[in-house]
This record gives structure tokens, C-alpha cells and sequence, in this order.
């Protein structure tokens, strides 16, 4: 230790051993993470084939054939201002369409409608929603046209017009 008296100010200049250490980086390994578990999800919902995969097509009773975009059993929760809980169930049946076509579209529909009814009311499903659909670039928008029915017993349809 070099002490110094000046006076009735003594100074001490004493070095220290010990340098400062540099603080670990965690961005990087937050990255290589993010990837990794970016990868992980990729894969498990399908990685490539998914969209790759060419969707069904179905062959109507009016002779076209459609490209089957989404064909599921659906439940839409909602809840309402007074708190009460509300759950929908349908059928619902999306497909590739220009959107340019009504008449065309219309004619799919019903035809569409009629295979499905019959489905719909062995399965208990007593609304069905067809949607001729267009898909903007990059798939990011869907532009639809909604139709519904109700389905009765025996498998008729009643096409439910609905005012948005």
C-alpha cells in the first residue's frame, strides 16, 4: 500500500486485485431458446406437410366441385352483458370461391346444404354454416359469405336469413 502524507490529508492509493467481472449475456441465450421452441411448435403442428397438403374436394349434386377449406363441428362461447353464458353449436362447411360468381356460389350452397342436412340431423346438429370463402395473399384475410340452415327431423333444411 503507498500512502502519501500531505500535510493533514494523507491520500491512499491502494490497487486493487480484483478486476470487475463482466455481466453474462442473456439475449443471446433467450434467442437460441426462442428458436428452439419455435422449431418445437412448427413441428408438432405438422412443420412442412401442413401447408403444404392439398385440401379435399367434394363433387356436388350440381355437378362442380369445391375445394374444402375448413369442415368441422363448431362451438361458439359467448358471454352477455347480464353475465349470462351462451354456446352455439354448428356445423360448419368453408370453401375456395372467387367471390366474383353469386349465382354460382348460391348453386353450391344448396347443393353443399343438401349433403350436409341429412349429416347434420343424425348428429344432433341442428345449424349448419356454409361459407364460399376467398383468401387474400399471404393468407393473413378471409373474405366470406356466410349462409346458414336449420336443420329438422329427417334431414331437411331451411335455408335462415340473417341480417348483419
Amino acid at each position: 500500500m503507498l500512502g502519501l502524507a500531505l500535510g493533514s490529508v494523507q491520500a491512499d492509493f491502494s490497487v486493487s486485485a480484483k478486476a470487475p467481472m463482466p455481466q453474462p449475456r442473456w439475449w443471446p441465450r433467450m434467442l437460441v431458446l426462442g428458436v428452439v421452441l419455435l422449431i418445437a411448435v412448427w413441428i408438432a403442428f405438422g412443420g412442412y406437410d401442413q401447408p403444404t397438403r392439398p385440401n379435399p374436394r367434394w363433387k356436388l349434386q350440381n355437378g362442380d366441385t369445391i375445394e374444402v377449406l375448413t369442415f368441422k363441428k363448431w362451438r361458439d362461447y359467448s358471454v352477455t352483458l347480464e353475465g349470462k353464458t351462451e354456446v352455439a353449436q354448428y356445423l360448419w362447411l368453408q370453401f375456395r370461391s372467387t367471390l366474383s360468381d353469386q349465382v354460382r356460389d348460391s348453386s353450391d350452397v344448396r347443393a353443399a346444404a343438401t349433403v350436409l342436412c341429412p349429416l347434420a340431423d343424425s348428429n344432433d346438429v341442428r345449424r349448419i354454416k356454409i361459407e364460399p370463402s376467398r383468401t387474400a395473399p399471404l393468407g393473413f384475410l378471409t373474405y366470406s359469405r356466410s349462409h346458414w340452415f336449420e336443420t329438422t327431423p329427417g334431414g331437411a333444411c331451411q335455408e335462415v336469413v340473417t341480417h348483419n
